[in-house]
């Protein structure tokens, strides 16, 4: 296995722990994934059918970028935007802070793991805090 599948396989057995200790101990412990994707994966908006008048319209260009916390039976967050906005690393942090939001407990003595997705325009700062 090449280092990079070794390096990756770590990541996800860290991450897999991560989550173990939300789930187990919620008082001290959130674990936040994010991740999206743009109109392209998900053929969003969808038509029933495509014929010669709407065949060469232009598709509205929508983005979704999905939330999960771990360990405090939060329901998932879909968020879904048009070009409007950029889809870049300030939209990964509105979302972000959206999720912390609704947290019931986020305090000094809670420790936050962030699971991002590794695409450069969603992570293209390296310190986001």
């Amino acid at each position: 296995m090449d280092l990079h599948h070794k390096q990756h396989q770590a990541e996800r057995v860290k991450f897999r722990k991560h989550k173990r200790k939300a789930k187990s101990y919620p008082s001290k412990y959130a674990c936040i994934s994010v991740d999206g994707m743009d109109s392209s994966k998900t053929h969003l908006p969808r038509t029933r059918m495509r014929n010669k008048e709407t065949a060469d319209k232009t598709r509205l260009r929508t983005h979704v970028i999905g939330a999960l916390v771990y360990g405090l039976h939060q329901p998932a967050s879909c968020y879904v935007h048009c070009d409007s906005f950029q889809q870049d690393s300030n939209m990964t942090i509105e979302v972000l802070l959206r999720c912390i939001g609704r947290l019931p407990h986020i305090g000094s003595d809670v420790t936050l793991y962030l699971q991002f997705d590794n695409c450069w325009r969603d992570n293209k700062n390296q310190v986001f805090i």
